[in-house]
């Protein structure tokens, strides 16, 4: 199984009483946040990006390129409580980005501007 795949099965196996079917193919943004913070090297990071690109390669959007959707989404996860070192350590393994504020992680009265400008437009 491919790394993205255990990583993502270790979290849908924490909550087995979970409502809804999940399975590594079938997963919710809970798995992918938890899996996300799982990661503790650069080089796990790496395996995790790559792999998740092959997963999403298999499960294209039609928005985004595999790599943009990766990058954003592994990104959106350092706005979940995710030290300053984990997010140096995920812009270094792959480039991974907040889709919203970049690399760093705003005050909250910046959030909230953030928010209210993208809100608008």
């Amino acid at each position: 199984m491919e790394y993205f795949k255990q990583c993502i099965q270790k979290e849908i196996d924490k909550r087995p009483d979970s409502p809804a079917p999940r399975t590594p193919e079938k997963h919710t943004i809970g798995d992918l946040i938890n899996a996300v913070f799982t990661v503790e090297t650069e080089d796990e990071a790496r395996r995790f990006h790559a792999s998740y690109l092959k997963y999403l390669d298999a499960n294209p959007c039609d928005r985004h390129t595999s790599a943009q959707a990766a990058s954003a989404n592994i990104g959106w996860c350092f706005g979940e409580g995710m030290s300053d070192k984990k997010i140096g350590m995920w812009v270094s393994a792959c480039g991974a980005v907040h889709p919203v504020f970049g690399n760093c992680v705003p005050t909250v009265e910046a959030a909230l501007i953030a928010g209210v400008d993208a809100a608008l437009r």
